[in-house]
């Protein structure tokens, strides 16, 4: 196998394995990039087929051959040439065949119709071995087609035995016109164009996929990253209430998740309690990986073990807990502009509680990026009143792909945990964000986001090289 490059890096040969759960997830998860392309190409080839499309339409007739005599004598009109192909008796309708498709057939038809020429084109061809001959005349008009069918038919048979001699043409089937073009109409051409490009589309994606080089499975965690796996968190699909964020004190969320996040919460609390850690970094590497419900669901977890704890939305480039929690049109304290109005020495009035749990938060309403980096030392002031406060600080940190202002979180933070989504982001990235930021805090591990089910069980996390998994 050779080298598979990407953006990021390249997939190691002795690696390089094809995982077609992980292909089929990539392309279905662009499912309606792939519909609205298709329709695109499909839609193209439309206009463009239609813009040059004529119809083209086709008369036939059927003629017998008969009275064969081999020792006739052709009369000579001019068009020797017309007959040269007619020898023997035993193959009369294949020359015939040729005959048709000759000048002479087509000079008498037109004469018989008063044109210098016929508009339509002649064919003909025989019907198995025996001396029957279909005879057509296409053009692109079904009125002409039958029009000069009608007037080769008529040539043939009144001119036959006085051109061949001896050979008497009866037609069997008058001539008869097809009603519907003969030639494919655009709107199918179109999508026969769309169905190759839906396929050729998927194709590229899937080798697409295949050389992305990204974590696909929970085993791959501690190879691929050299890092501890906490937990693997399965992909969650919700029965009711498919609007809401997926929190682990909504009862419609399933036991299995919810086990999952309460596990990676005891390991983490364990952990940071050893050290009398206070202050949680949670991160990922890029978007979308699902940190920040898990921040909120792990801080709910230690909330519902008579922890103390605060959850503080610091992604202030887009920060998404006031959602997440179901309280965006709640009226709280805006964290950020707590911030920039220069407050920080009591940072827990600040704080909401999230109604239903013990869960105290630090909410955003709305994007203000430049806040982490104006407001720095009353961040860290601000985290370090939290922990004296409270028992845990969770910090809902911005991406990695952001990465001065992760840098300056993780300073400021205690202890971290990386986020992994399964078979998203790239190993190098990944790799990039934990050598920047476990410089810069104590990173316990990392939690294995968006798992398969298939991949939810103690030995799929054993076989890494110090993967564990608590279930």
């Amino acid at each position: 196998m050779g080298e598979n490059k990407t953006a990021a890096g390249r997939i190691p040969d002795h690696e390089y394995k094809l995982d077609v759960y992980s292909v089929l997830s990539d392309v279905m998860s662009q499912w309606i990039s792939v519909l609205l392309l298709t329709a695109s190409v499909t839609m193209l080839a439309y206009i463009g087929l239609s813009i040059r499309y004529r119809p083209v339409y086709r008369a036939t007739a059927t003629v017998a051959i008969e009275n064969i005599n081999e020792d006739t004598n052709l009369n000579n009109i001019g068009q020797t040439e017309l007959f040269a192909a007619f020898n023997t008796a035993g193959d009369s309708a294949a020359q015939l065949q040729s005959i048709v498709t000759m000048e002479g057939i087509r000079a008498l038809a037109a004469q018989e119709l008063g044109k210098d020429d016929l508009e339509g084109s002649i064919s003909a061809s025989t019907l198995g071995e025996g001396n029957l001959l279909e005879v057509y005349v296409t053009s692109g008009s079904p009125e002409v087609s039958l029009l000069e069918e009608e007037a080769v038919i008529k040539s043939l048979s009144e001119s036959g035995n006085e051109l061949m001699g001896g050979v008497v043409i009866t037609v069997v089937e008058e001539p008869r016109i097809f009603e519907t073009p003969i030639n494919a109409r655009p709107g199918k051409i179109a999508i026969a164009v769309g169905i190759l490009a839906f396929f050729a589309i998927c194709t590229l994606l899937s080798w697409r996929s295949s050389a992305r080089y990204t974590v696909r499975n929970s085993m791959e965690v501690a190879p691929k990253l050299e890092t501890e796996l906490l937990a693997v968190i399965p992909k969650e699909r919700k029965l009711f209430n498919n609007k809401s964020e997926i929190l682990i004190t909504d009862p419609s969320v399933s036991a299995g998740y919810s086990e999952e996040v309460r596990s990676l919460a005891i390991r983490l609390m364990n952990e940071m309690e050893k050290k009398g850690e206070k202050t949680l970094l949670v991160f990922g590497a890029l978007e979308d990986e699902g940190k920040s419900t898990l921040a909120a669901n792990i801080a709910l977890a230690l909330s519902q073990m008579n922890r103390k704890v605060v959850l503080a939305d610091m992604d202030f480039s887009k920060p998404s807990l006031a959602g997440i929690l179901n309280m965006k049109d709640a009226q709280f304290t805006d964290f950020a502009q707590y911030l920039e109005s220069g407050a920080s020495d009591d940072p827990v009035s600040a704080a909401v509680n999230v109604p239903g749990t013990g869960l105290s938060a630090l909410l955003v309403r709305g994007a203000a990026p430049q806040t982490i980096y104006q407001c720095g030392a009353r961040i860290r002031e601000c985290l370090r009143r939290l922990s004296e406060e409270a028992d845990f600080v969770i910090v809902d940190s911005t991406p990695v792909n952001d990465l001065s202002a992760a840098e300056e979180l993780a300073m400021m933070t205690d202890a971290s945990v990386l986020i992994v989504r399964e078979n998203f982001a790239e190993v190098a990235d990944i790799a990039n964000a934990v050598q920047a930021l476990g410089e810069s805090s104590h990173m316990l591990g990392c939690a294995f986001n968006y798992a398969r089910r298939s991949d939810i069980t103690a030995d799929a996390a054993r076989h890494g090289k110090g993967g564990h998994y608590v279930g």
